[in-house]
């Protein structure tokens, strides 16, 4: 019987099926990109942008919240308004002034990534997988 419910366990309906991989629009062709190779994704200007561990960015169409709902939270985190992140991207962790985290990513950024200190004690159980 146990042998049984393993095998229909990953059909079942309500398990949430997540993305794994991109399709990026670049000028005439569209780049498959793994998301395993993404480091974060952020915005500036309304302009969303999908920053690749190997420093590449590409620009993307969709926004934060459209990207962050078909993507694994165990694996990707929206730090604030302007990130979401790659767990194994987070390189150092830095405590700032009123209990803020200051992230350094495993590439350069635009900006410097802030976690709120309303969302600090998330993040940190987050990055350790206990969420």
């Amino acid at each position: 019987m146990v042998q049984y419910l393993s095998r229909i366990t990953p059909f079942h309906p309500s398990a949430p099926r997540y993305k794994d991989r991109l399709l990026i629009p670049v000028k005439d062709k569209l780049i498959p990109v793994d998301l395993r190779d993404v480091s974060c994704f952020y915005t500036t200007d309304k302009n969303t942008r999908v920053c690749m561990k190997n420093g590449t960015y590409y620009p993307y169409t969709k926004t934060l919240e459209q990207i962050s709902a078909n993507l694994n939270p165990n694996e990707f985190f929206r730090a604030n308004k302007q990130y979401i992140i790659a767990r194994d991207s987070v390189q150092n962790i830095t405590i700032w002034f009123d209990n803020r985290l200051l992230l350094t990513l495993d590439v350069e950024t635009p900006e410097r990534i802030y976690i709120s200190k309303n969302k600090a004690a998330e993040f940190k159980a987050w990055v350790v997988n206990e969420i």
